[in-house]
């Protein structure tokens, strides 16, 4: 008897458990705009502290699918944009950097530049427009610029440059940003 008693109990904290568990998601407004899909789950462990500031710098090295996708790396940034403002964090609060380098690096062309490389417009313009406006700090590695034959011509109007993406990582890292390699 004692034994049932107790697989009964556990049973019902179990059920207790999943019940609370699986409450509904809801969709946020997202601060950018068809891109970054994110739903909220307000029960879900690490809910963001909406007073804590956030310093974090993406390193986007992959080259999306075809020339005509966006850069997935650029839409994981604007889910991050998306779930912070949605859980109550400011753009104040923000410090976020994307580094593009490597195969991310002609996401970061304007749309001349980008048509010559690729045949198409840039898919990407959109989106960095918005992550910018979000206070998303853009920069392109000036390595890869260079590997590329490149310059601060080829680029959108809010890609600035740094000196490599190594060097920035090191740097930010050093000042308290946190590494999110995408």
């Amino acid at each position: 008897m004692r034994g049932t008693s107790l697989l009964l109990g556990l049973v019902l904290a179990g059920m207790t458990y999943f019940a609370q568990a699986t409450t509904p998601a809801t969709s946020p407004a997202h601060t950018i705009a068809m891109h970054g899909k994110a739903i909220v789950l307000s029960d879900a462990a690490h809910q963001p502290d909406p007073k804590m500031r956030r310093r974090a710098v993406f390193s986007l090295t992959v080259a999306p699918a075809s020339p005509a996708a966006t850069d997935p790396g650029l839409e994981r940034v604007a889910r991050a944009v998306n779930l912070l403002k949605a859980s109550g964090v400011t753009k104040k609060q923000l410090d976020f950097v994307v580094l593009l380098s490597e195969g991310a690096t002609d996401s970061a062309l304007a749309d001349p530049a980008y048509r010559v490389r690729h045949g198409v417009a840039n898919p990407n313009l959109g989106l960095i427009a918005q992550l910018s406006a979000a206070g998303v700090q853009m920069f392109v590695c000036g390595q890869a610029l260079h590997s590329r034959q490149l310059d601060s011509n080829s680029l959108a109007p809010s890609i600035a440059i740094s000196l490599s993406a190594l060097t920035s990582i090191i740097t930010l890292q050093q000042q308290g940003y946190a590494l999110v390699p995408l």
